[in-house]
């Protein structure tokens, strides 16, 4: 790959999809892509050969968030990922073994994948459904950036998916031994920040270590925050919704959908009608499915128009007295 100058790009928070789109666009093709990356902007991606994505809405989030000293450092990175995707995982299963990690993903980033399959994109990720509303992968661990493993790949190692996500969370648990902070008392923190954070949900182990009010509940606000409270503890709770709410606004936000253990499973948590926080909770549900909506909306059109049929999908709308469609 070759180095390229960034320091004299327009970097400031200003700059429009379209224009972040090209700009990184130039860059991946100043640092050695052959073929400029195309810039897609019904789906705000970069798309190059042989198939190759990027999605860049998280990214575009933490660039117009990031300290203007700190955003040259991101689009470099950004460009490394890209071409890091070039670079194969080991053919050997025993090789790759001591690198997997585990992801986890929202249930609709998933239910996504498999209608731009449909669509004629990439297969999906092979995944373990957790709790109705998350997905738990395997991935390959760069330095910098993640490879997500294909059906192929597990075929390529001659080993299944569960056979792998085990070793991944294996893996992780060997990195996680220092346990959850308490930040104050019965709400405990992720102190890790390592993109690995919410696949801590993966080690009930670690979760019954905290000590809480009444079974445990966790959230996942996104990859670098896991949060654990009592199913009784109200105060906990209140404050586990706050920090949900905070990082709704944030890039990479994953989840405002909370877990509750049940054994070494997870089950969704819902608190009745009553309960002081329901409407609070509820929200944050409701703001959780629609941030897939207007993806799968463009790809559910996509799919029909491919079919000759006609298809509208209605917008969605959140504010603070809920979401409407």
């Amino acid at each position: 790959m070759k180095r390229t100058n960034i320091s004299n790009r327009k970097r400031n928070s200003s700059l429009s999809k379209s224009e972040f789109g090209q700009m990184l666009a130039t860059l991946i093709h100043e640092s050695g892509e052959r073929s400029r990356p195309v810039f897609r902007a019904p789906d705000f991606a970069l798309a190059g050969n042989a198939g190759k994505v990027l999605l860049l809405e998280n990214i575009y989030s933490e660039y117009r968030m990031a300290p203007e000293r700190e955003r040259g450092k991101l689009l470099r990175a950004v460009t490394r990922t890209w071409f890091r995707a070039e670079q194969r995982v080991p053919e050997d299963f025993e090789e790759a073994r001591p690198d997997l990690i585990p992801t986890i993903q929202g249930r609709g980033f998933h239910e996504n994948e498999l209608l731009e399959q449909q669509n004629g994109g990439r297969p999906a990720s092979p995944c373990r459904i957790i709790a109705g509303h998350f997905t738990a992968e395997v991935a390959y661990d760069w330095p910098e950036c993640i490879t997500h493993v294909n059906a192929e790949q597990l075929t390529t190692w001659g080993v299944g998916l569960e056979e792998a996500l085990e070793s991944a969370i294996g893996n992780l648990r060997m990195i996680s031994l220092e346990g959850l902070r308490e930040a104050e008392p019965g709400l405990w923190v992720s102190p890790w920040h390592d993109n690995y954070d919410s696949a801590r949900i993966l080690l009930p182990d670690l979760i019954r270590r905290c000590k809480v009010r009444g079974p445990h509940v966790a959230m996942l606000p996104n990859r670098d925050s896991l949060i654990v409270t009592g199913a009784h503890d109200v105060g906990g709770l209140e404050r586990m919704a706050a920090l949900a709410e905070q990082a709704s606004s944030g890039p990479r936000f994953l989840s405002g959908i909370p877990l509750l253990a049940a054994g070494d499973w997870w089950i969704p948590f819902e608190l009745p009608d009553v309960h002081p926080l329901a409407r609070r909770y509820q929200f944050l549900r409701h703001l959780t499915m629609a941030n897939y909506y207007p993806r799968q909306g463009k790809l559910l059109a996509n799919h029909y128009a491919r079919r000759g049929d006609d298809f509208f999908a209605a917008s969605v709308l959140s504010g603070p007295r809920g979401v409407t469609i």
